[in-house]
């Protein structure tokens, strides 16, 4: 007669839980986000160069990178757009304006700037996977200061700070 009770218990509340799974399957108000759609871009009208925030390059080159600040941007597609300067020991400078989704892990180059003729927009942009970019600043940029897992980390004052944080590390 016990082990009948409990039997008769286990069973009721298998059924309880099937019931319940059962009816969370049949919820039909759930509606699929609309596509991701990425937002027209153009790169700032202006830039300092000083003062930069540091970004570590984890690939042995000579170059050294920076963050403008004042570019950083989370846009309304949830895309962190920035302009980095790779600087050569010598003072070259390259500027590229860019763009990571923290949701796909993915960076894309927006345009580059030349001091004699400025912004050079790139009509051929692709994203890119952070893993395999030939920027690996970026994927440095992603995880120490843009992203939190899978989410932009928060607006461009917080991630400014977070990247300004990361770089005493990078000294």
């Amino acid at each position: 007669m016990y082990h009948a009770s409990k039997l008769r218990l286990a069973l009721a509340l298998l059924l309880a839980t099937l019931g319940a799974t059962s009816a969370m399957g049949q919820n039909n108000n759930f509606e699929e986000p609309p596509p991701w759609q990425e937002k027209a871009q153009t790169p700032p009208a202006t830039f300092e160069l000083d003062p930069l925030i540091p970004v570590d390059n984890p690939t042995r080159s000579s170059l050294s990178y920076g963050v403008a600040p004042q570019t950083i941007v989370v846009g309304e597609d949830k895309v962190v757009r920035y302009v980095v300067i790779a600087k050569s020991p010598r003072g070259a400078m390259n500027v590229l304006f860019e763009g990571v989704r923290c949701d796909t892990r993915e960076v894309k180059t927006y345009a580059s700037w030349r001091q004699d003729s400025g912004w050079r927009e790139l009509p051929q942009a692709q994203w890119q996977a952070l893993r395999s970019a030939n920027s690996r600043y970026a994927q440095t940029l992603a995880n120490d200061a843009f992203c939190e897992t899978r989410l932009v980390y928060g607006n461009a004052a917080q991630i400014v700070e977070r990247l300004r944080a990361a770089s005493k590390f990078y000294k």
